[in-house]
């Protein structure tokens, strides 16, 4: 079987990035590099913009990508790979160039060249296992919950089935069997019974002005809900309409005063997460925590004026409805490809809070990217 090296680089760079490379994604992704020639030197020697389109364009597919999502991926895989191989060029470069020379040749490594090449290429190779689990942890932060079950079934197929093939591969390079075939296994011929179905497209990601409209919008739904659900009467009508106005009215000044520096951060997140820079995304989110406070403040300030509005025999319809099951205000998801990551450069200034409002709760926070951690490897 001739020797495939373009798949040990793809898989470097996958790894670089932190996806989960479906067998699939990665031997449609090895048919880009075919029909390059070798350029001179670097990138452009790898056809990488080419293989990085590519990949891209394949996860698109596999997970049903959003526009933004799509996006998003592009720009973690430019910056991760790239970043990869900068810092490991003394131990990428040489083995990339005599993999592509054998491609460019079809030919296959004799037993030197192939227990030199694997003694360089294990190191290397182990240092991409761990940015693949740091990768994942970035890129998982930004899918659905349905595109999720479809990188677990990915992530588990690479770390219990990829992972140890391309181990094995290696081992019989360092004792000379190069004619064994690909480093990759080969893409499945039938679809696995078990494998998640493709996740549905999720809408579009919203920004920090489309997050605020959505909060603006579920103010008044609680609003219209409760007057409906616990049988106001004209009098409490009006209250609840009037407690609501001077609260939008509130809530307009704040966003407003924010908005400039909101979308600032937000790319400053979203640029800390493409990099892979946890400490500064930490510290940003932090921030987003207290610029949300306010928001959270604000509606908690009209649940409780609203429920002081009610009379003994009202509590019980409303207990067992809107009481039991709050709605909460919207805000941006982490890691969403474009997604407001909102964000003051130091804690904003609170909106007045209206008088006979409960003491505000504070938020907890999102989670963070990633979904977890996952174990590092050795």
């Amino acid at each position: 079987m001739m020797f495939r090296s373009s798949k040990l680089w793809i898989m470097i760079l996958v790894a670089a990035t932190g996806f989960s490379a479906s067998p699939t994604v990665v031997a449609q992704s090895d048919a880009a590099s075919k029909d390059k020639a070798a350029p001179a030197s670097g990138d452009d020697m790898l056809g990488l913009e080419k293989i990085l389109d590519a990949i891209t364009k394949n996860l698109t597919v596999r997970y049903n990508l959003s526009e933004d999502q799509a996006v998003f991926t592009r720009d973690l895989l430019g910056t991760r790979v790239r970043k990869f191989l900068q810092e490991h060029q003394r131990e990428a470069w040489p083995i990339l160039r005599e993999l592509m020379h054998y491609q460019m040749n079809g030919e296959t490594p004799d037993a030197a060249a192939a227990k030199r090449i694997a003694e360089a290429a294990v190191p290397l190779f182990e240092k991409a296992k761990q940015a693949i689990i740091d990768g994942n942890n970035a890129w998982r932060g930004i899918l659905t919950d349905e595109q999720k079950v479809k990188h677990d079934y990915d992530y588990k197929m690479m770390v219990e089935s990829q992972f140890p093939f391309v181990d094995g591969r290696f081992k019989e390079w360092k004792e000379g069997k190069a004619e064994s075939g690909s480093l990759f296994p080969p893409a499945p011929q039938a679809k696995d019974p078990n494998e998640p179905p493709k996740p549905p497209r999720p809408s579009p990601s919203t920004s920090p002005l489309q997050q605020d409209a959505a909060n603006k919008d579920r103010f008044t739904a609680f609003t219209d809900e409760f007057i409906k659900v616990c049988q106001l009467d004209e009098g409490q009508t009006t209250a609840a309409r009037s407690v609501l106005t001077e609260i939008l009215a509130k809530f307009e000044a704040y966003t407003n005063q924010q908005k400039a520096e909101r979308q600032k951060l937000a790319a400053e997140i979203r640029k800390a997460l493409i990099e892979g820079d946890a400490v500064k995304q930490k510290a940003l989110e932090e921030q987003e925590r207290a610029l949300i406070e306010p928001i959270e403040q604000l509606y908690e300030d009209l649940v409780s004026r609203l429920e002081a509005q009610l009379r003994a025999e009202q509590r019980p319809a409303y207990e067992a409805t809107l009481g039991k099951n709050r709605p909460t205000p919207q805000t941006a998801k982490p890691g969403d490809a474009s997604a407001a990551k909102p964000a003051p450069a130091a804690k904003p200034a609170q909106p007045e809070a209206s008088s006979g409002g409960a003491a505000p709760e504070k938020p907890e926070g999102e989670a963070k990217s990633g979904g977890g951690k996952r174990k590092k490897k050795d």
